[in-house]
């Protein structure tokens, strides 16, 4: 797995222009949502009554999951592109919103609902009720860019076809478990996090904003890894499962 690994920090390095924009998108959106979400509720006593704050938070739950998926369809598209060229391709921005925003949305709803639910649940300290759904969150988390990243690769989200999509991740599942490590390990650190910045503040806030950066890159990395499992898979049909990456 050491070469898959290689080749996929290669392909970040080879489209430096793709990557920074990703990465400078992706803070924004996060800075921008969590900037909004203390002011909704920062401090003891509520800013708005109890029906209009959740309807607030329902927006911006929404603006997440939106702006993030549009990110990942035209930016995660340019470098899959680069990674496949000329296998893999596609007709620019608009293109790329229409064939990969859909998924990416319906994955990245199911992400923050859960953990919205989590964060409700252990609010109302149901932590036996958390902690099972905590669980799930783990797996969606593990789950979501491969998936995402397989549903690119095929060229879109078909129904019918999803279990073709998602065959080279099964195909060549002792590859996958590299991706779905790291992702387990970029949870393990968002965890982390969680708890060496807890409380408020303009502090908190500006140490999630510096740590944001790592835990982006490390999407883009599990991405490259899924992409370069896809090609493989593409390039090498039929029954023949030789591993030509010496792994």
């Amino acid at each position: 797995m050491q070469k898959l690994f290689k080749e996929a920090v290669n392909d970040l390095r080879r489209q430096p222009g793709v990557v920074a924009l990703y990465l400078l998108s992706s803070l924004a959106i996060l800075a921008v949502y969590r900037i909004l979400a203390h002011l909704l509720g920062g401090g003891d006593t509520p800013v708005l009554p109890a029906p209009a704050a959740s309807l607030l938070r329902l927006a911006l739950t929404l603006y997440l999951a939106v702006t993030a998926s549009a990110v990942q369809a035209v930016f995660l598209a340019a470098l899959g592109a680069g990674i496949a060229r000329p296998l893999w391709k596609y007709k620019g921005w608009h293109d790329a919103l229409r064939r990969f925003f859909i998924p990416w949305l319906i994955l990245n709803l199911l992400l923050v609902t859960i953990t919205d639910i989590c964060a409700r649940l252990m609010q109302a300290e149901q932590t036996d009720v958390a902690a099972t759904l905590e669980l799930l969150l783990l797996a969606v988390h593990m789950a979501t860019i491969p998936v995402g990243g397989a549903i690119m690769f095929w060229g879109g989200l078909e129904w019918r076809e999803l279990p073709t999509a998602l065959a080279p991740l099964g195909r060549f599942f002792q590859w996958t478990l590299l991706p779905l490590a790291v992702a387990l390990l970029q949870y393990m650190l968002i965890e982390l996090r969680s708890v060496l910045l807890e409380g408020g503040g303009a502090v908190t806030l500006a140490g999630y904003s510096a740590t944001d950066l790592p835990l982006v890159l490390i999407d883009l990395l599990i991405f490259a890894l899924v992409w370069r499992i896809c090609l493989h898979n593409q390039m090498n049909p039929g029954d023949n499962d030789e591993d030509p990456l010496d792994f």
